[in-house]
């Protein structure tokens, strides 16, 4: 696969598609701009999130091309929030980043500036 943009915003995704998406991006290693903003990422089902976010970070750590996220308002927040952001830190190729309108406490986001 040699796609180097995605966008997917604003399209009303739950989190099965979500991670659907998620297992056809593992191979990817050649994308350097993903957007899937506005998308319910974080639903109810805690297994179901937890896959997720572990395919996601495992994702951006694997992709060395990876320079731009766009993850505004997908309900991540927690210890997602925290793996995520984590993962983020360890990126060797992330240039620039987006988490407007997720629920960020306080402590997170002192976690997060770290």
């Amino acid at each position: 696969m040699r796609l180097i943009e995605l966008d997917i915003s604003w399209n009303h995704l739950l989190s099965n598609s979500i991670d659907s998406i998620m297992s056809e991006l593992d191979a990817n290693r050649t994308l350097r701009y993903l957007n899937i903003s506005w998308n319910q990422i974080v639903g109810k089902n805690m297994a179901t999130n937890k896959n997720i976010v572990t395919k996601f970070s495992n994702f951006i750590i694997g992709n060395h091309n990876l320079l731009h996220l766009d993850l505004c308002s997908i309900n991540l927040q927690g210890d997602s929030l925290k793996k995520v952001g984590k993962m983020i830190s360890m990126s060797p190729s992330i240039i620039g980043f987006h988490l407007c309108g997720n629920p960020i406490t306080e402590k997170n986001m002192k976690y997060l500036r770290k």
